[in-house]
């Protein structure tokens, strides 16, 4: 049977002590998917294809265009824009996939295909221990993988939920920017302000009618817009009892009615503003703590990952002070744990200069090993885009140190 090689899989995980299925990649590690013939039958378009070993043929029925839209179907999710998120393996290997090649003139491309069986609650909880248990030796002999892991899922958390906080921000922005949102924020600066002149025989008042009390805006949101109207206006009705003249207690007059016209208009926009602004300003503060405890977790990630990679290195040998000594490279035979290497071409620099370092190619071409004479480790790339995958023992091919997406050597492939 063939296969092809490939770093994605749809695989079964555990979430929340839950079988669930997760499309995982793994861009430092290959795996072989193996390549099974589909069958022609006897129905038109209709091919089987043995996925799983001992088990019935699968059947797969292919049609250009399709006949139905499936993910119409309720119990059919599309997946797009699905965050990226770590997951913990099952112990038990429970799905089973394979590329379905069609036969010549069916027209149709190959298909991957994975089958996986459902287990039971009973056996979902068995092997979550399991995985734990796993999980946490694991973390014990590789501890920087695992701080490196820690920040990684750190930095994704937060990753969304600062994509959640820039929105609600944008969100509140735009309605705080209204004139009738900056008024609720400081009235004294930014007030509504309208102005009339009025005239009666002969005698002039200007009236002018703004929304900068405090006090009033106190009164608006706590007791309601007819609240805020007398408290608004009752200074001008009071000073009415005072005025002798007929005329100038007439104009003072229509100066309070159109005041409390204003202010009552006022009053119905500010407080249409403040429903507004009110849910999306609780939304947001939500977010903002969100992300605030997220950026705290990231930070105490990425101290907890520093402090992990300098005790390892403490733990690890390396160079001295000025006149140090270098490691010399091993012998291929040396090396253990990596599967067969072969000696390549020297082309990256040592850091200090002095020559070029030792080079072997690994994995069928797929991995490049290069020697640190500094700390006498061997550091891996990939040979496709010369891309950093980690530091390894050259006595064990135990990975030391996760990999650093900084580091690239595809310049000198």
């Amino acid at each position: 049977m063939s296969s092809v090689v490939t770093d994605i899989q749809v695989q079964d995980v555990i979430e929340k002590d839950k079988q669930t299925l997760a499309i995982v990649r793994t861009p430092t590690e290959t795996v072989n998917v193996p390549v099974v013939k589909a069958e022609k039958t006897k129905r038109q378009n209709v091919f089987t294809a043995k996925v799983v070993p001992g088990m019935p043929p699968v059947h797969i029925r292919i049609s250009d265009p399709p006949k139905r839209n499936i993910f119409s179907r309720k119990e059919v999710t599309p997946v797009a824009d699905v965050p990226v998120k770590s997951y913990t393996p099952m112990p038990v290997k429970n799905t089973l996939d394979a590329i379905v090649h069609f036969p010549v003139g069916s027209n149709a491309e190959p298909v991957y295909v994975s089958v996986t069986t459902v287990l039971k609650p009973e056996e979902v909880k068995k092997q979550a221990a399991e995985a734990k248990r796993q999980q946490e030796k694991w973390e014990k002999a590789h501890p920087v993988e695992a701080a490196e892991r820690r920040l990684y899922e750190a930095a994704q958390v937060f990753k969304s939920l600062d994509k959640i906080y820039q929105e609600k921000l944008k969100i509140l922005n735009q309605v705080k920017s209204t004139p009738e949102g900056k008024a609720l924020a400081d009235p004294v600066k930014n007030p509504l302000v309208f102005t009339e002149d009025l005239e009666l025989d002969g005698k002039k008042l200007k009236v002018e009618i703004k929304t900068d009390s405090k006090k009033g805006l106190d009164v608006l949101l706590k007791e309601g817009v007819k609240a805020y109207m007398f408290a608004m206006t009752r200074s001008d009705f009071e000073k009415l009892q005072g005025i002798k003249d007929p005329k100038e207690a007439q104009l003072q007059s229509m100066a309070a009615i159109l005041k409390v016209a204003y202010y009552e208009r006022f009053g119905h926009r500010l407080l249409d503003a403040w429903k507004k602004i009110n849910p999306v300003q609780r939304e947001f503060n939500i977010a903002m703590e969100n992300r605030k405890k997220a950026e705290q977790e990231k930070v105490e990630a990425e101290k907890h990952r520093d402090k992990v990679k300098e005790e390892n290195r403490k733990k690890r040998k390396g160079v001295k002070e000025a006149g140090h000594d270098y490691y010399p490279a091993p012998k291929t035979e040396e090396i253990k744990g990596l599967g067969e290497l072969k000696r390549g071409p020297q082309k990256t620099p040592k850091q200090n200069g002095g020559g070029k370092r030792k080079r072997w190619i690994g994995e069928k071409g797929r991995k490049i090993y290069e020697w640190d004479s500094q700390h006498g480790e061997l550091e891996g790339y990939r040979a496709s885009d010369g891309q950093h995958i980690g530091v390894f023992d050259h006595k064990t091919g135990k990975q030391l140190e996760a990999a650093d997406p900084k580091r690239n050597i595809k310049k000198f492939l």
